[in-house]
C-alpha cells in the first residue's frame, strides 16, 4: 500500500513539473511573436510621375502697334487636353520644388488677321511644350499649393508664334502617395511677330484641371 501510494505522488510530482514546464515554454513563444506594427501615417509624396489635364483657356488677347495706332485684337480658340511628366515633391510643411513638363495638344487661333498665313489665309494651329518649374507649400501631407513661371515651346503651323514667360498658380489635393488633382490659373504669355503690324503683348489664359500619378519613393 505503502509503495502504491509512493508511486502515485512521484506520478503527480512529474505531471505537475512537466505542466509548469510546458506553460513555460508556451509563455516564451508567445513573447517571440512578433508584435503587428501599425500603419505609419503618409507624410509626403515624392517621386517621378505623370500628368493629363485639360486647359479651358480659349482666347488669345493681343495689344497691337501698326504705325501710330495702338489697339486691342483677339483670336479664339478651343481649350485643349494636355499630357505631361513631373518630378513630385510634397512633404508636409516644407517649401520644396516641383517641376512640370506637358505638351499640349493643337489648338487653332481664329479671327485675327494678322495671325493668319499672307499667302493662304488660313488661320494657325499651335500646340505648347510647357516647362514650368514650381515652388510647392504643403500645409498637410494631402493639402499644398504651388505656382511658379512657365514657358511655352510653341509648335505653331506658322512661323510667326514664339514663347515668352508666364505664370500659374493654385492648389492640388494628394489622395495618396500615388493619386492627387490640382486646379491652377495660368497665362501661357505668346510674341506673335506677323508682317505690318507689332504686338505688344498676346497672352493665353484659363484654369488647368490636371490629375497626376506619382511612382513614390521610400524617403
Amino acid at each position: 500500500m505503502k509503495n502504491a501510494l509512493l508511486v502515485v505522488a512521484l506520478g503527480l510530482c512529474f505531471s505537475t513539473s512537466s505542466f509548469a514546464q510546458y506553460s513555460q515554454n508556451l509563455q516564451k513563444q508567445k513573447t517571440k511573436l512578433p508584435k503587428p506594427t501599425a500603419a505609419q501615417p503618409m507624410t509626403s509624396t515624392v517621386g517621378w510621375g505623370f500628368v493629363g489635364g485639360y486647359s479651358t483657356a480659349n482666347q488669345l488677347q493681343m495689344n497691337d502697334t501698326a504705325g501710330e495706332t495702338s489697339f486691342d485684337s483677339k483670336a479664339n480658340s478651343n481649350g485643349a487636353f494636355f499630357l505631361g511628366a513631373r518630378y513630385t515633391n510634397i512633404v508636409s510643411h516644407e517649401f520644396t520644388f516641383m517641376p512640370v513638363v506637358s505638351y499640349e495638344f493643337a489648338r487653332t487661333l481664329k479671327g485675327d488677321v494678322f495671325l493668319q498665313d499672307s499667302n493662304t489665309g488660313a488661320d494657325p494651329t499651335a500646340s505648347f511644350i510647357v516647362l514650368e518649374p514650381n515652388m510647392v507649400y504643403a500645409f498637410t501631407p494631402h493639402i499644398y499649393t504651388l505656382g511658379g513661371i512657365n514657358f511655352p515651346l510653341v509648335l505653331a503651323s506658322t512661323g510667326n508664334l514664339s514663347g515668352a514667360l508666364g505664370f500659374q498658380a493654385g492648389a492640388g489635393y494628394q489622395l495618396n502617395s500615388q493619386f492627387g488633382v490640382e486646379a491652377l490659373y495660368r497665362t501661357l504669355n505668346l510674341n506673335p511677330t506677323p508682317e505690318g503690324v507689332t504686338i505688344n503683348r498676346a497672352r493665353l489664359w484659363g484654369f488647368i484641371l490636371r490629375a497626376s500619378f506619382t511612382i513614390p519613393e521610400t524617403i
